[in-house]
């Protein structure tokens, strides 16, 4: 999809500096877009994260915070305590 968006700008480009009449790239067609379903944690399993934290594991806690926060791993690792 990026290629065909990007074969369509310089197709424009080329229109408008007179190098061709046609922009070629308006003819490519693409398959459907096929996108895996996200899966998020379970509730269960969320539970079982919370009994897992509450037992001393506190490596837990960063997964918990990442499920509850829709935080990134690099966006939690820029994080400050003194923020």
């Amino acid at each position: 999809r990026d290629v065909r968006n990007l074969l369509s700008l310089m197709g424009q480009h080329v229109i408008k500096h007179e190098l061709a009449e046609k922009n070629r790239a308006e003819y490519i067609t693409l398959p459907p877009c096929t996108t895996a379903e996200k899966r998020a944690f379970s509730e269960e399993e969320t539970i079982k994260l919370w009994e897992d934290y509450q037992q001393g594991h506190l490596f837990t806690a960063y997964t918990l915070l990442m499920i509850y926060t829709g935080m990134r791993p690099g966006e939690l690792k820029q994080m400050r305590k003194d923020a």
